[in-house]
């Protein structure tokens, strides 16, 4: 994404490989999780439009957790709504989401 000038951010949340994080160093925060690990999720979701690209890497246990973080926020929801447009409050200031 980089070499295509798309800016982007990552969030690491692999704790046994952290793969993500070790090959883009500058673009991925690795992330410990802790015993509520929808704490992290919900944290990364408000901060999405800060980049045109988010991209989450899990460990492999944490789809239940991920979908669980998503209805938390009312996800859909919000993505509707910034979809095109600028999300104020809900997330931050930035563009919003991209469709393709």
């Amino acid at each position: 994404m980089s070499q295509r000038k798309v800016e982007w951010k990552g969030y690491d949340l692999d704790g046994f490989n952290r793969t993500l994080s070790t090959t883009y160093p500058d673009e991925v925060t690795f992330l410990e999780t802790s015993r509520e690990p929808e704490g992290e999720i919900i944290r990364i979701l408000r901060r999405i439009t800060q980049a045109d690209v988010t991209v989450i890497d899990p460990s492999a246990h944490m789809n239940r957790t991920i979908l669980k973080a998503f209805q938390m926020v009312k996800f859909s929801e919000l993505a509707a709504k910034c979809a095109g447009a600028r999300c104020g409050d809900d997330f931050s200031h930035r563009r919003g989401f991209r469709h393709g």
